[in-house]
């Protein structure tokens, strides 16, 4: 009975070490190819906690209250006041995750016109949304497009 205490002991330690390896990997061929493109960080939204429950939290409460798009737009008012400035763009970590926002109509622009392919939503999401969506707007242009001329 020991032995399997051990093994499974064992086998968490392992995972847990390879997401953290995963994670500083990631994390370092990220900042490469940033650098290598001229990027910079946006703005952070400021969160008590280190791995971004507290904003987990907010979003389903607002969710809940059905003032999910306000809720949004309130907490960006409330970062370009305490900057000072209009921020149009900005970083939060959600459950760990770095999640990135924006509402510039240049980087909008660019991501649909220029580079969707770089910033897809992955075959997870589409193929979990295809019941309810079918062949939608993201799949159907991340697809190539036939030329008619």
């Amino acid at each position: 009975m020991q032995s399997y205490v051990a093994v499974g002991l064992w086998a968490s330690v392992a995972f847990l070490l390879y997401k953290i390896a995963c994670n500083i990997l990631s994390s370092r061929r990220h900042a490469r190819a940033a650098r290598e493109l001229g990027c910079k960080l946006p703005d952070k939204i400021q969160c008590r906690d280190p791995i971004g429950v507290e904003n987990i939290l907010n979003l389903l409460k607002a969710d809940k209250e059905c003032r999910f798009p306000q809720f949004l737009k309130d907490r960006s008012d409330a970062h370009c006041a305490r900057e000072g400035r209009l921020v149009t763009t900005w970083r939060q970590n959600v459950l760990g995750s770095i999640n990135f926002h924006t509402v510039d109509p240049e980087n909008v622009k660019a991501l649909l016109a220029t580079q969707f392919k770089d910033f897809g939503l992955g075959s997870a999401r589409n193929d979990n949304f295809f019941p309810l969506l079918g062949k939608g707007i993201v799949r159907i242009a991340s697809a190539p497009i036939a030329s008619t001329m």
